[in-house]
């Protein structure tokens, strides 16, 4: 009887050992798991932030150019660009930018030509003006 009662003990002992084992390493599988996917929801992150910032770089490309193209042709005309010519240069630029919503001719800063036509613009001070610093 003694010998049937320490082989209950041991049968009893030896399951609760198995018992904690396996719940160690469920626990530390669960872990495991839960480290990759936070890995991963960082990757994931990361691969969406650097989408973002090249859309954003190559718009802020788009918008130097065409200011970069007005600016040579303001040069080349010595400034003198007439408002059709403006409005069919700009209606040009804008055609192969369709992200640009609005071009100012502004000679010193101060607004004097816009496109498309909008006269609330016109007489902006661009270098006085607090909302363009």
């Amino acid at each position: 009887m003694v010998s049937q009662l320490s082989n209950k003990k041991i049968s009893y002992l030896f399951t609760g050992i198995i018992f904690l084992v396996l719940n160690i390493i469920g626990l530390s599988l669960m872990n495991k798991s839960k480290q990759a996917y936070l890995n991963q929801e960082k990757e994931d992150l990361l691969e969406l932030v650097q989408k973002q910032v090249l859309v954003a770089e190559h718009e802020l490309e788009e918008y130097i150019f065409a200011s970069f193209a007005l600016g040579l042709l303001v040069t080349e005309t010595g400034g003198n660009l007439s408002g059709s010519k403006f409005e069919s240069l700009a209606k040009d630029i804008q055609k192969q930018y369709s992200d640009i919503t609005s071009l100012q001719l502004a000679p010193e800063g101060i607004v004097n030509q816009v496109y498309p036509s909008n006269s609330a613009f016109i007489g902006d001070n661009h270098f006085s003006d607090s909302n363009h610093q």
